[in-house]
């Protein structure tokens, strides 16, 4: 039979031993970036003459028939994406507000996203031009996942230029700040043998609404240097490419 004395000194020995495995999960120090988000380069597209900065681990592909790309990454470099970013340009003509209706149809439409959910739509000056920031969430029913999606729209000269970041909602502390400096380093103008003209994109067509890379199944503001959510993932630390 167990006394009470034998109960009471079994529930303090059980104390005990989980009091340094307690102690020391609340003593580990806060994971930093991982290795991949560390080193960023240069990406200038020759011939449209745009130019920005992405996490140089990661994969990255050409998209948008030439006029972009897309970077992507897992928890690991070459793990199954969890989130990407994106850049693409095309010759649309419609206003800011209805290119965010049609893209956004164009998810439910090809991806079968539900219970979409726009958390934020502001208007951004981005490297001098008016754009158009919408931040949005939703469900991916074959993967039974949430995913978070933000894109910037703008409008130079005489063509349409989207920058986008989606990725799982649950790692999007991860990804946003990686976004944040994505748009700001972006210009429209680096290079100098196109820097007087108008991009060539007359011919180029984007099918509304399938416009990032996922792999898996009020008043204005700038975009500063503090970068869209106001937070730096850090200055670049290697070169152009």
């Amino acid at each position: 039979m167990i006394t009470d004395a034998a109960l009471m000194t079994g529930k303090a020995l059980i104390c005990l031993a989980l009091l340094p495995v307690t102690l020391s999960a609340a003593s580990l120090p806060r994971r930093g970036p991982l290795k991949q988000d560390l080193s960023w380069k240069r990406y200038t597209n020759k011939t449209l003459g745009y130019c920005l900065s992405y996490p140089a681990r990661w994969v990255r592909g050409e998209a948008f028939d030439g006029t972009g790309m897309f970077f992507e990454t897992g928890v690991k470099k070459f793990s199954l994406p969890i989130g990407e970013m994106d850049i693409g340009v095309s010759s649309a003509t419609d206003e800011l507000p209805q290119l965010v209706a049609i893209h956004l149809d164009g998810i439910k439409k090809f991806q079968r996203a539900r219970d979409m959910e726009i958390l934020d739509r502001r208007t951004l000056n981005l490297a001098g031009a008016q754009a158009l920031f919408t931040k949005d969430r939703y469900t991916d029913p074959l993967e039974k996942e949430n995913w978070i999606e933000e894109f910037v729209l703008a409008r130079y000269k005489n063509a349409l230029y989207r920058l986008e970041m989606v990725c799982r909602a649950e790692h999007v502390e991860r990804f946003e700040p990686m976004f944040s400096r994505f748009v700001k380093t972006f210009r429209f103008e680096c290079n100098s043998r196109r820097s007087s003209g108008h991009p060539n994109i007359n011919e180029v067509e984007i099918a509304p609404g399938v416009q990032h890379s996922r792999i898996p199944a009020g008043g204005g503001s700038e975009v500063d240097q503090e970068g869209i959510h106001g937070m730096d993932a850090g200055a670049d630390r290697t070169g152009s490419q």
